[in-house]
């Protein structure tokens, strides 16, 4: 994926950002997202937050206890964490990551309409 000046966006390590599941954040950044499907039909939707310094694909043990009994789980690397784009390990404003986290799940609840909705968070996502 290009942005807006032609310039190849790439992930944390080193991967074309066209070729991963991702969204661009309201600043712009490319936010990598993962999503564990159940075998069946989609009876929920589950987000995993993780914490500082983590990124989600540690889930992925966690996410297939969901899948079995037919949850949807799905994730994304916060800003500056995993995959994603931005300064490393810094959170310089924690509403970002809650913007992100709305952005993230409306474009989940849009392609799974009337689904419940469960969140899942660890660390520093569990700050009101």
């Amino acid at each position: 994926m290009s942005d807006s000046n032609n310039k190849v966006v790439k992930t944390f390590s080193g991967k074309l950002f066209s070729d991963m599941s991702h969204f661009v954040n309201a600043d712009g950044l490319h936010i990598f997202t993962n999503c564990w499907e159940p075998k069946g039909d989609v009876n929920f939707l589950v987000c995993m937050l993780h914490g500082f310094g983590g990124h989600c694909i540690r889930f992925n043990e966690l996410a297939s206890y969901f899948t079995e009994i037919g949850g949807l789980v799905f994730s994304h690397d916060h800003i500056g964490h995993g995959e994603s784009e931005g300064s490393r390990t810094t959170v310089d404003d924690y509403n970002k990551l809650i913007r992100d986290t709305y952005q993230h799940v409306d474009i989940m609840v849009e392609k799974y309409p009337g689904k419940p909705v469960y969140i899942f968070g660890q660390s520093m996502v569990c700050i009101p």
